[in-house]
């Protein structure tokens, strides 16, 4: 097995914080919404793709109708449709039960080509305490 077909996923990965100079790990989330917003503004064909995984993904995570990506320059921000209710929120705000997913998601499908060993640090602890069984 290659050595880089291993990630370590890091168990902390604050998507809004500045990469350490020291990685402890292959993947933190310090830069994935900067890699999405290189994919939409970069590659046409892939950001339709993802982005269509991205909104089914998060319907089904989010038990929600309609989820649709929108990204700004520099945010991942979403509009959830409720009937004729529209609600906007950026990626920050949506806690870590959908942060979590969406970064490590949207990092499996940036380096779905790849053949890789994946390695999640303390899983449950971006978990929702009902989705831990005792």
């Amino acid at each position: 097995m290659p050595r880089d077909s291993l990630v370590f996923i890091d168990p902390v990965r604050p998507y809004s914080r500045d990469r350490s100079e020291f990685n402890e790990s292959d993947f933190d989330g310090s830069n994935i919404v900067d890699e999405i917003i290189k994919v939409r503004n970069e590659q046409d064909a892939e950001w339709r793709e993802f982005k269509r995984s991205m909104e089914e993904w998060l319907k089904i995570i989010l038990i929600e109708p309609e989820v649709i990506l929108d990204p700004t320059n520099n945010k991942l921000r979403f509009y959830i449709k409720r009937s004729t209710k529209e609600m906007a929120a950026s990626l920050e705000n949506m806690g870590t039960g959908v942060s979590q997913p969406v970064m490590l998601l949207s990092f499996l499908y940036i380096n779905r080509n790849k053949q890789l060993n994946v390695f999640i640090g303390e899983p449950e602890s971006n978990l929702h305490p009902e989705a831990v069984p005792i």
